[in-house]
């Protein structure tokens, strides 16, 4: 409350950005459904007694907040003002913001809850115009909303433009919205084979990751179901592999064949992909620091789960880099870096289903020994770092350069 952030909606996630380029972080907030006990209702089979989590269509939906960082340690919330004006109703559960149309601000993108999804492009002047529908990422390509769960972003195809990843419930897909440059987005579940795979799962975290170093995004997908007896519901359908739907789920890896297609490669990836839980949360990073990217997952009621890399660094090549700001925020939140002139990543803090990621960046670069990298930090300024030995953690400080090298 001192901070000016207190609230007692029901936020279900957050990211952090800097929307107006004065070297403060601002919060974004996901708000879900006005749920209480006293407005807490029976869901499910009443013959049977089986209780369940109900649609959320039965709860009004809570808006979002935006929070300025004024930069005394409080905040002021514009959301109004800046244009977050759920019209919708929406429900969130997921947000992330990132560069989608490469104008150096950061826009957000909101998972809703069977409500369309939303993409705020940032105008420059601290305000933000909801494009979701317009840019084709609002509904899937039935034209159908989603559950709307986790949500990341990341250039699979190697085109310097950014795509949006959202996970979603059983029957529904881990959907793929490939970006087509000028604001517009076609969904590419089933044409890269994410769709397919997907249906029967309920899933939550998702982070775009290069986990064999072999230069292009590979997507790693958390599942679990939400209602702990679903079991005990089967399927009315007989010979319906939805008799088979368990509470704990195995999670997915999806590896990119480097020519726009994903394969579900969890089942020969070791044993902590054997595991079966009640997954919710994932976040990527270099945990041991030998040049792999590892996972973490957080799971309900469950104790959370490190999973090590233990072949990446042996499959390709690699460097990292920390970016320190100075005009900029200290991380460099909102920074983009270009890799050997055709791969794009960038500096986030909060993304996938209540989870934030090693703001540290890892570069998969296969079996080249070095790499040109090109920094623009967040308020447009760019700096070459030249060429770059692989292997290496690169600490660069804005306006100096590598300061560092490990």
């Amino acid at each position: 409350d001192e901070a000016g952030v207190g609230d007692d909606l029901w936020g279900s996630s957050t990211a952090w950005a800097d929307i107006d380029h004065d070297g403060l972080l601002d919060l974004y907030v996901a708000n879900y459904v006005d749920f209480g006990w006293d407005n807490n209702k029976f869901c499910g089979d009443s013959s049977r007694g089986l209780s369940a989590y109900c649609h959320p269509d039965e709860y009004n939906a809570l808006p979002d907040r935006l929070y300025l960082n004024v930069g005394d340690g409080t905040f002021e919330e514009i959301g109004e003002r800046a244009g977050i004006v759920d019209t919708l109703d929406g429900k969130g559960l997921g947000v992330v913001f990132a560069d989608y149309d490469d104008d150096g601000d950061d826009d957000a993108y909101i998972a809703n809850d069977s409500t369309r999804n939303l993409l705020y492009t940032n105008n420059g002047d601290r305000t933000f115009t909801e494009d979701g529908f317009l840019a084709g990422v609002g509904y899937n390509e039935d034209g159908r909303t989603e559950a709307g769960m986790g949500v990341d972003w990341g250039d699979y195809d190697g085109d310097r433009r950014l795509d949006v990843v959202v996970t979603n419930l059983t029957l529904e897909t881990n959907t793929l919205y490939r970006n087509l440059g000028e604001g517009s987005f076609v969904d590419a579940s089933f044409a890269t084979g994410l769709g397919e795979p997907s249906l029967l799962f309920v899933a939550f975290g998702t982070n775009w990751m290069d986990y064999d170093n072999d230069t292009d995004l590979d997507l790693f997908v958390a599942n679990g179901h939400i209602i702990d007896n679903i079991a005990e519901f089967g399927t009315k359908v007989e010979g319906s592999p939805l008799a088979d739907r368990t509470y704990p789920q195995t999670n997915h890896l999806y590896r990119n064949d480097g020519q726009g297609r994903f394969e579900e490669v969890h089942s020969h990836s070791g044993e902590g992909m054997d595991l079966v839980k009640v997954s919710r949360g994932s976040a990527v990073g270099d945990v041991d620091n030998d040049g792999d990217l590892d996972i973490m997952i957080s799971n309900s009621n469950q104790s959370a789960d490190y999973l090590r890399n233990d072949g990446g660094n042996d499959a390709g090549n690699w460097i990292q880099l920390r970016l320190v700001g100075r005009r900029a925020n200290r991380n460099a939140v909102g920074a983009r870096v270009t890799i050997d002139e055709s791969m794009v990543r960038e500096v986030r803090a909060g993304s996938s289903y209540c989870s934030s990621s090693d703001t540290r960046l890892h570069v998969g670069i296969g079996a080249a020994g070095t790499a040109e990298v090109v920094v623009r930090w967040p308020g447009g300024e760019t700096a070459s770092l030249g060429s770059l030995q692989a292997g290496h953690l690169y600490v660069v400080q804005e306006g100096r350069g590598v300061v560092a090298i490990r």
